[in-house]
């Protein structure tokens, strides 16, 4: 693919007109006309900082108490996020103070403002100040400056999200890392040059800073982990409403969508050569939009709305930039070169940076080339026939002969047709069929896609009809769906996108979409103890989504946000040899609609080498979830857990060794049972059916020995089958003092795999301990 245009660009696409223009620019007489204006006065500092953060916590206050959703409510979060957002943006103000200046305003800025805010100033002084320099604006140390121009539209879209994940961001940040990187030198390291710069480009490595500004820092940081850590101790312990945390979130991340806009207004984004642009260049790089004098100073407060001056004449406090601007806008001999900078609204601004950023189908393309990469698949030449055995060897493996007769060749590729018999606890046999479809990439030696229709009967749901489509637009991404259909009961669509790398970037993304009703559960009751006899069918519907982010720490840790909101509600099932839940246990057969709203957040280590089909490395979590009615759900409740699965392979895979535990624990409200902890097939313990065991927490243990037995021609695309001897152990428990491993349930089996490269895999497991034995196949089910 060719160079992609770049319009107006001052470094690239007119140089000689961009050079003139900055010759032509007679700085001496703007010096001239501007040096009166040099100086700030403090009156009017403090007045406009405490009228505006007192107007503002006021309103937030008048937020907390009104009504939801009513319009004294929404009245005064608008009230309030506009002015808590001016005083905010006195942060720019306070990095152009010199290191003496003003020192009592940046101390009640940073107590009334920045620390509440969880963004003291340090995280702008000194990050503002170089991206003021002639030697680093635009470039690349600018933190400040990202070339939207050539970067593209989706550079632009992804910055307009970000705001969403700062709150919680600087939360972390300040209250659990903050402490723990005293510590841990290496995080402190980490924290300084990675999570210590309000900027937008997220490449950013702030450099270390000098003895003075390091302890003056250390003190905000310090008072910032006080602060938060006090506010989250008094709301658990209900002295403070939980409804507080929430409005702090909408008004932070409402100030910061705000400024986001601003700053994406505020330059022309056109420097992506890397080269100096110099005092006048970076003037005419950037915007000013004198607007309206009552409107414009909402979205561009303190002065912001001259900001192309402002980088002329940076020294210039913000309450004599618009005298500035008008007498040089007014009284410039070569005014039409001033006016270069002007923009009529904000609109204006960002439509013309969206304008002259690439266009998102220019990105398409560039995927599009990376999807035409091979595929992490084995080729032929290479890897076949495996190691040390020749072709003739390979056809006389049992498995390959079975394989051969089960295979067909199409023109787009392989055919595999899987029959499907499995017992499930809960509705007995199934039997049926899945032929499996790959589809060849554009090259021929990779997989773009599978297909795995299937038909399955069954008593009790009749026929059953699934669709399944695994989608690899590129060795990093995953996308799912998958739909069902029975003739009783079961209905579903289910929709999965996983990336590794969003956007071209470190970032992981996971989102999905269910809407299911299913028939085969049943309820023992809780505990432990529950009994076989006292099981009752029931089914679950359940509609919503959850989206979880995962953002690079260090090398392999993440930190994971997650939110996801479902709906349930339980119907009488279709099993009539089963009791009836209704009647079995009437107080917990709560048949409404139920709303669930949770927000989570985990620390992740993951060195695993495949996010679906691992063979080597470890991944280990350490999660907590909230559910509250503040936010819209039914029930508040918290969830903490701990998850660790390891891979161990020798002789390159042949054996591969894989443990995964888990271990949850919920608090709070009583909530539903088909909401709480579950040890069952699906959850870890093949032996017993689908929500076995239930209770507010849980503990899983899985051992397997994964053999792999057979790799050929014949099965190119198919490439591993594997046998797996496995051992579950799990149990649940009301709170971790009433763990007993007497009550632990061990469940020993034997599975076969089907591995399709890159991302599938087909599971049929045989559990089996005295008179209980289960029968299982699942599609896309590893561990």
């Amino acid at each position: 693919m060719g160079d992609v245009p770049r319009r107006h660009a001052l470094s690239s696409s007119s140089p000689r007109i961009a050079q003139q223009k900055i010759l032509n620019f007679p700085l001496r007489e703007a010096q001239e006309l501007v040096k009166d204006l040099q100086s700030p006065d403090p009156r009017i500092y403090f007045a406009d900082l405490i009228v505006s953060a007192s107007l503002g916590w006021v309103a937030f206050y008048c937020v907390l108490l009104a009504e939801n959703f009513s319009p004294e409510q929404l009245l005064s979060f608008v009230i309030s996020v506009l002015a808590l957002y001016r005083s905010v943006i006195f942060i720019h103000e306070i990095a152009h103070f010199k290191k003496s200046q003003f020192e009592f305003f940046r101390f009640v800025w940073n107590l009334g403002v920045g620390i509440p805010f969880m963004a003291p100033s340090f995280v702008y002084e000194g990050v503002h100040n170089e991206h003021h320099k002639t030697a680093v604006y635009g470039r690349k140390h600018d933190g400040e400056y990202v070339p939207f121009v050539s970067e593209g539209r989706m550079a632009i879209l992804i910055s307009c999200v970000a705001p969403a994940l700062l709150p919680p961001l600087f939360a972390l940040r300040f209250i659990v890392l903050t402490p723990l990187s005293f510590l841990h030198p290496r995080l402190r390291t980490l924290l300084w040059q990675k999570a210590s710069s309000l900027v937008i480009d997220l490449k950013y490595c702030r450099p270390s800073p000098n003895a003075a500004y390091g302890i003056a820092w250390r003190f905000q940081e310090i008072g910032a982990f006080i602060f938060g850590a006090a506010i989250l101790t008094l709301v658990w312990k209900g002295v403070l409403p939980a409804r507080l945390l929430v409005v702090w979130y909408c008004v932070e991340a409402s100030i910061f969508f705000i400024n986001n806009l601003r700053t994406l207004g505020a330059h022309c984004y056109r420097n992506d050569s890397g080269v100096e642009m110099g005092r006048v260049g970076q003037f005419l790089d950037s915007v000013n939009i004198p607007g309206n004098p009552l409107i414009t100073p909402l979205w561009a407060p303190v002065g912001l709305r001259f900001h192309a001056t402002h980088h002329l004449f940076p020294t210039i406090p913000y309450h004599s930039l618009g005298e500035a601007h008008r007498r040089l806008d007014s009284q410039l001999p070569a005014n039409t070169i001033y006016r270069k900078t002007l923009r009529k609204s904000l609109t204006q601004a960002l439509s013309r940076l969206w304008k002259e950023a690439r266009p998102i189908f220019i990105l398409l393309l560039l995927v599009a080339n990376v999807a035409a990469e091979p595929l992490e698949v084995p080729k032929k030449p290479t890897t076949f026939p495996p190691e040390g055995r020749t072709p003739e060897k390979i056809k006389r493996n049992p498995l390959d002969f079975l394989f051969r007769y089960l295979k067909a060749t199409t023109p787009v590729g392989p055919l595999l047709f899987i029959p499907l018999v499995d017992t499930n606890k809960d509705i007995g046999m199934r039997t049926g069929i899945m032929p499996i479809l790959a589809l060849r990439d554009k090259k021929g030696d990779g997989i773009a896609a599978v297909i795995a229709p299937s038909f399955r009967y069954n008593r009790f749901l009749k026929s059953e009809y699934t669709w399944r489509s695994f989608w690899f637009p590129n060795r990093t991404e995953l996308v799912v769906f998958r739909a069902a259909y029975s003739e009783v009961v079961n209905r579903e669509i289910f929709l999965r996108y996983f990336t590794r790398e969003f956007a071209g970037t470190k970032y992981r993304l996971n989102a999905e979409f269910h809407l299911i009703r299913d028939g085969k559960f049943s309820f023992n009751g809780f505990g432990p103890d529950s009994r076989d006899e006292d099981r009752a069918n029931f089914s679950n519907y359940k509609i919503g989504e959850e989206i979880s982010g995962g953002i690079p720490l260090s090398n392999n840790f993440f930190l994971e946000l997650n939110h996801s909101y479902f709906q349930y509600q339980l119907g009488e099932g279709p099993i009539t040899t089963l009791k009836k839940l209704s009647e079995q246990f009437p107080n917990d057969a709560i048949l409404g609609w139920k709303r669930f709203i949770n927000h989570g957040i985990a620390i992740t280590y993951d060195s695993t080498d495949h996010p679906s089909l691992p063979t080597k490395g470890g991944l280990m979590t350490l999660s907590m979830a909230t559910s509250q009615r503040a936010l819209g759900s039914d029930f508040t409740y918290q969830s903490y857990g701990t998850q660790f699965k390891g891979y161990y392979n020798i002789r390159d895979g042949k054996y591969v060794t894989a443990a995964h535990f888990q271990f949850q624990q919920q608090q709070g409200d009583t909530i539903p049972f088909y909401v709480q902890n579950v040890v069952g097939e699906s959850t870890g313990l093949r032996l017993e059916g689908d929500g076995r065991f239930v209770d507010r927490g849980r503990m899983i243990l899985s051992i397997e020995e994964r053999i792999r037995v057979a790799r050929s021609p014949l099965l190119a695309f198919f490439s591993e089958i594997e046998i797996s001897p496995f051992v579950d152990i799990g149990t649940v428990f009301p709170h971790p003092g009433k763990l007993r491993f007497d009550n632990l349930q061990v469940g020993p089996g034997i599975a076969a795999r089907v591995l399709i490269r890159p991302q599938v895999v087909i599971t049929l497991d045989l559990a089996w301990r005295g008179n209980k034995r289960n029968f299982l196949l699942k599609v896309d089910y590893p561990f």
